[in-house]
């Protein structure tokens, strides 16, 4: 897979929670927090920016096979972004 392959999968998206999310690629994991003066939206677009700017480092295809496997698991809905 090549970085123009991969996607950011959001897990678990509740309000009051934090925004955790994983690199389809190297499944790096991306997490903003709730703070008093940010709405959702702002966490949202914070992790997708930290998401874009990063480089995945010895990304293999079988470390994408354990986020799905591990995606797979969770109860959540879980939404897809490229």
């Amino acid at each position: 897979m090549t970085d123009s392959n991969r996607y950011l999968s959001f897990s678990n998206l509740q309000t009051g929670r934090p925004v955790v999310a994983y690199c389809s690629v190297c499944d790096r994991r991306f997490e903003a927090r709730p703070e008093a003066d940010k709405r959702a939206d702002d966490l949202i677009l914070k992790v997708r920016a930290d998401f874009d700017a990063h480089k995945c480092n010895g990304a293999s295809e079988s470390r994408g096979v354990a986020h799905f496997a591990r995606e797979a698991r969770d109860s959540g809905a879980t939404e897809r972004h490229r």
